[in-house]
């Protein structure tokens, strides 16, 4: 089948930090949407154009010149203030399912 059958503990842990990095950045970007349009709660219209300006920041990092770009101990510096924080949606969890056969 196509898929995972295992994956390492790190890479587990790192893919974690990243997606909770993710999820919390377009948290923001989607209050701060909602805020703009003058409202106290998000709604889908909010979410929707916080992902689009995630878009545009992906699309604008690979734009950069590789000399603005931050190194490998940046990102590892926002790996590990991730993991202090513990508090992300995911849990510890480690197994990976194939889903397949």
């Amino acid at each position: 089948g196509h898929g995972f059958d295992f994956a390492e503990e790190a890479a587990l842990d790192g893919l974690v930090a990243a997606t909770s990095l993710y999820i919390q950045d377009l948290g923001r970007r989607s209050k701060r949407c909602a805020e703009v349009a003058g409202r106290a709660k998000v709604n889908v219209a909010d979410v929707k154009e916080a992902l689009e300006q995630s878009a545009e920041s992906v699309v604008d990092i690979y734009e950069a010149d590789e000399d603005e770009l931050p190194g490998p101990k940046d990102a590892q510096v926002r790996v590990d203030k991730a993991e202090e924080a513990s508090d992300h949606p995911f849990g510890g969890a480690t197994k990976v399912d194939a889903g397949g056969a």
